[in-house]
């Protein structure tokens, strides 16, 4: 394995302010310390120059052996994220994603800032992200059908306690509005978007759903949020409960 300051002198660093760029150093030098690393990727807000108070560093770390872990430690005060992952388990990440429609993973390899790359192994699952992204997700039936029963199971819970608890309805109504609009980008063969980007987005697609999506979170009466969830449920999942489906067969082995 090469001296620590080997591998420091191979790494390269974006430009970012002085106090991100200290945090910066100190959160490599932290990792080049405690694991067996083959690359090191930078993603976030913060690298892509648009900082806010509350931005931390997203640091994605490839590493040489079999060992996940995820760290959330301050450097030079700085909040920063280390995801680190052996390249088959971020391989099976971006296989999974395909599916789910959910591209964290991929978005930060395909945008973030390669630090320290050895034998290329960066460069290839940069690759294959980029690749992925240019794509469509993959609309597998049985999983679309499944998230389907799940948000009209959660409605249909959230129907069930109106005018009973209407606090509880309201939780259950706001979590199957949320992933109806995330199905809604399923069926449009979209990526879904980050939680922070899901209406400007949705904008693009659907200005019609965005509208009742907002008008939905910001109403604050009850009566008028269920209207319109109806609404959001008629245009999204074309049903409010139980409806008839099955499963593929799993094969158990006790």
């Amino acid at each position: 394995m090469k001296y620590l300051d080997d591998l420091l002198n191979e790494c390269k660093f974006p430009e970012l302010e002085n106090n991100y760029k200290q945090a910066l150093q100190e959160a490599v030098i932290f990792i080049l310390k405690n694991f067996y690393v083959q690359g090191i990727l930078v993603s976030g807000s913060i690298i892509q120059g648009k900082a806010n108070k509350n931005s931390d560093l997203d640091i994605y770390v490839v590493n040489n052996r079999y060992e996940c872990q995820r760290i959330q430690r301050f450097f030079n005060f700085a909040p920063t994220k280390i995801f680190i992952n052996p390249v088959n388990k971020i391989k099976k990440y971006l296989e999974d994603e395909l599916i789910s429609g959910k591209t964290s993973t991929a978005n930060m390899f395909a945008t973030g800032f390669v630090i320290l790359d050895q034998n290329q192994v960066i460069y290839k699952i940069r690759s294959r992200a980029k690749d992925m992204l240019l794509r469509s997700p993959n609309n597998n039936i049985l999983f679309l059908q499944k998230l389907r029963y799940s948000i009209a199971d959660t409605y249909e819970n959230a129907t069930d306690m109106i005018g009973i608890d209407d606090a509880t309805a309201i939780i259950l109504m706001s979590e199957s509005v949320k992933m109806a609009l995330q199905y809604y980008f399923r069926i449009s063969e979209k990526w879904m978007p980050r939680h922070k980007d899901i209406f400007i987005e949705l904008e693009k697609i659907d200005q019609n759903l965005a509208k009742l999506g907002k008008d939905f979170y910001l109403n604050p009466l009850v009566s008028e949020k269920f209207k319109i969830a109806d609404e959001i449920m008629d245009k999204t999942i074309k049903t409010k409960g139980f409806f008839e489906w099955s499963s593929d067969i799993e094969i158990y082995e006790d």
